[in-house]
């Protein structure tokens, strides 16, 4: 969004404060299997990158877009949400396989 851009009827503006964000998306059959594993999935993928969510200055922005979400889903196929969250470094050490 621009600087100082209006806000549409009906909604509400937020400032969101500078920070890492960590982009993931999740691609499903349906709507449901999304939103049912979303927070895990998020969770999890962050985990293994070593960075962990940000919940002091959390949001969540879940990601519609026509081409990933409304044409797949008109044509049966699997659809794509894109999230948006923010993260902070985890300082702790973290094993991997």
């Amino acid at each position: 969004m621009e600087l100082d851009a209006p806000v549409p009827k009906k909604m509400y503006a937020e400032n969101i404060s500078a920070g890492t964000v960590a982009k993931i998306w999740i691609e499903a059959d349906n709507l449901n299997d999304i939103i049912d594993s979303a927070y895990f999935i998020c969770s999890e993928a962050i985990e293994k990158t070593g960075y962990k969510m940000n919940h002091e200055n959390f949001y969540w922005c879940d990601i519609y877009t026509y081409d990933r979400y409304c044409t797949p889903l008109e044509k049966g196929q699997k659809v794509i949400l894109d999230y948006l969250l923010p993260v902070i470094k985890d300082n702790r050490d973290i094993c991997t396989d």
